[in-house]
């Protein structure tokens, strides 16, 4: 998060409720029956800076409370300015990594991925020793979440017959790019999915890849790109081949090519494991493959 908007968070909308919550705490009834806390942690996601400046919050927390076991949440890059401090133990700190695959990849590779971390880490090899994946695992429960109450919404408003209120016109591209070929407009679609055929000429050509293209009566002309950078491309060739394994497996009816292809893939790191995937895999969706390997 930003600092700058963090801090006038914090001296708004943090005002406001550190009063509310204290006046909800004075009013309350006091009873013995309240415990005294046995253990409080201390979230403390920022700059090291923040960590220096919260040292007298530490030693106030101890003076009303002595004797409890106070934890802190911190950032990795930040742990070994809260041990010199010496507010908690070592033991107490419970540290995440602020780390970045995009941020990676533009440090070693001087290329800036437009996707998230899990969009395209999945098919790297290291990418989860410094992909956020909690951002990820965020991502996927949220969504889950969405798609369920979105589903649940679209049932109910079909069953009170208003289903077409739910047809809205989206973002797609389709309707423009059929209106370009119609019109032989040769506007510039910035995002398509064609045939390499040349575009990027150290990928294979009968690889289909995302690039920006020319529509017109023509179709969509991809627009050439030349040579991609040589250390990514070595990533995108691995996925290449994998994929053209795959083909080869299905045109084949091949299990030993379609086992290949699991152990071609940088992600697949035993071949017992591919075994199992390759199993599962068959075995999960045997009532829709419709060719049988041997």
């Amino acid at each position: 998060m930003d600092m700058e908007f963090q801090r006038k968070l914090d001296r708004t909308v943090g005002k406001f409720l550190c009063f509310l919550l204290s006046f909800f705490s004075i009013n309350k009834k006091n009873t013995s029956s309240n415990p005294k806390p046995r253990k409080i942690l201390v979230i403390l996601l920022s700059e090291m800076g923040s960590l220096v400046l919260a040292k007298p919050m530490f030693e106030h927390i101890k003076r009303k409370y002595p004797g409890i076991s106070v934890y802190v949440l911190l950032f990795q890059k930040n742990r070994e300015i809260l041990e010199l401090l010496r507010v908690v133990p070592s033991e107490n700190m419970i540290a995440i990594r602020d780390v970045s695959l995009t941020k990676f990849i533009l440090e070693k590779y001087d290329y800036l991925p437009y996707t998230t971390d899990n969009h395209y880490g999945e098919y790297i090899a290291w990418a989860w020793e410094i992909s956020n994946l909690y951002h990820g695992r965020q991502f996927w429960e949220g969504y889950e979440k969405y798609s369920v109450d979105l589903f649940e919404r679209m049932k109910r408003a079909i069953d009170k017959g208003k289903g077409a209120r739910l047809v809205r016109a989206g973002a797609e591209r389709a309707i423009p790019i059929i209106e370009g070929i119609l019109n032989n407009d040769n506007h510039l679609e910035l995002s398509v999915n064609l045939p390499n055929d040349g575009i990027i000429t150290n990928l294979p050509e009968d690889l289909v890849i995302e690039c920006p293209a020319i529509v017109n009566n023509k179709g969509l002309q991809g627009l050439k790109l030349g040579e991609y950078p040589k250390g990514l491309a070595a990533l995108l060739n691995t996925q290449a081949a994998v994929q053209d394994l795959v083909v080869e497996a299905i045109l084949t009816r091949s299990k030993k090519v379609a086992l290949q292809a699991l152990l071609a893939d940088p992600v697949v790191n035993s071949t017992s494991q591919a075994e199992r995937i390759l199993e599962s895999m068959l075995d999960l969706q045997k009532n829709k493959i419709q060719i049988e390997l041997v």
